[in-house]
């Protein structure tokens, strides 16, 4: 695949693929199948849609074969995926191609990043919170399109993301229903969200934006990311503390499980 992009040179190339070596992902992950057909300069709208279809049908319907409960059970849809936003939504496709009820609460996220799924847990726990004494049942649907983010440039902060991002994702079932919890493989226990964005460097450590030849894709800021990494932990300590021990030395943004 790189070398099929003319735009690369001899630096570009091995700079892609020592990242890629050390990436750590493995034979059994891909790209998209319009990618590995060999049109990544002309990936259109349906390559998106096809992208995401091939990943709800077989995510979700494995999901509902594996467990008792179907499509019009559920209560609540979060769908989150990044950078590609169609019209109807991707929640509103899931729902009607599985037939959910007319009264199913569905909430589709983008933009939000790699904190995209636990935005959507939170949206859930809002809403079990809201609704309760009542019992939730509650698909959450996380993945993300590449089709529509395939950057075919030379910069080398954007290349980044073709070494670190392949085509999956996943769905999982949740629940408010205590009588349920036997069956459970995990319990959420606390959920915080810290925000971090008022931070310059926080802001701007993954942008899209077009590089010097127009082309669009995603970089990576060149100033030291271990050091937006700490500022985003110490925040959530921070409230986690203030939160849970009436402390401020305790933080942040927590998905405590078992």
């Amino acid at each position: 695949m790189a070398e099929r992009n003319k735009h690369l040179g001899v630096s570009e190339l091995r700079y892609l693929f020592r990242l890629t070596s050390r990436g750590g992902l493995g034979e059994q992950t891909y790209p998209p199948s319009g990618v590995l057909a060999g049109r990544e300069k002309c990936l259109t709208h349906q390559d998106a849609h096809d992208e995401m279809d091939a990943f709800f049908i077989d995510a979700v319907a494995g999901l509902f074969a594996k467990i008792v409960f179907g499509p019009r059970d559920v209560d609540v849809l979060v769908v989150n995926v990044n950078i590609f936003c169609p019209q109807p939504c991707l929640a509103s496709r899931i729902a009607h191609h599985y037939g959910m009820r007319d009264d199913v609460v569905a909430y589709n996220v983008s933009g939000m990043g790699c904190s995209a799924t636990l935005v959507s847990l939170d949206i859930v726990q809002n809403v079990m919170r809201a609704r309760s004494p009542r019992r939730v049942l509650a698909l959450v649907v996380s993945t993300e399109v590449l089709s529509t983010g395939w950057y075919r440039g030379t910069d080398r902060s954007m290349i980044l993301g073709l070494c670190l991002f392949r085509w999956g994702g996943a769905a999982a079932l949740l629940t408010s229903d205590p009588a349920l919890g036997g069956r459970a493989k995990m319990k959420l226990r606390r959920l915080v969200r810290a925000n971090v964005a008022g931070n310059d460097d926080a802001y701007s450590a993954i942008f899209q934006r077009d590089d010097a030849d127009n082309r669009t894709g995603f970089s990576k800021m060149k100033g030291d990311i271990h050091c937006i990494f700490i500022i985003s932990c110490y925040t959530h300590i921070y409230i986690h503390g203030v939160r849970y021990n009436g402390t401020s030395t305790g933080g942040g943004r927590s998905a405590e499980r078992h």
